[in-house]
């Protein structure tokens, strides 16, 4: 399982223990191995669909910022519902992800 996850024996055997939890960037595979998604989550906010978008996919908020080319504290404030992307920023989204249906 390891081998198939690329993380050592010794990790799987932390999350056994609950130790630990996952490394944002496994989740993908995680949830490849199992066939499902162990932590399923509903999102209906923009801020919820951006970070659910960024953990399905395994991506950190400053991959995903860098990505999206803006600052990591601005994609923060989305996330956190302090603020809302400009017109131009949601156009960019909806070609990464279809979050604003």
């Amino acid at each position: 399982m390891a081998k198939l996850l690329g993380v050592t024996t010794s990790t799987i055997t932390n999350w056994e223990k609950n130790r630990g939890g996952s490394a944002l960037r496994l989740i993908p595979n995680i949830t490849t191995f199992l066939g499902y998604d162990p932590v399923p989550e509903t999102a209906t906010t923009l801020g919820q669909k951006i970070k659910l978008y960024r953990r399905s996919r395994g991506l950190s908020m400053k991959k995903l910022a860098k990505k999206l080319g803006i600052d990591p504290t601005t994609l923060t404030r989305w996330e956190r519902g302090r603020s809302v992307p400009s017109s131009r920023l949601r156009d960019r989204l909806n070609d990464l992800f279809d979050v604003l249906k």
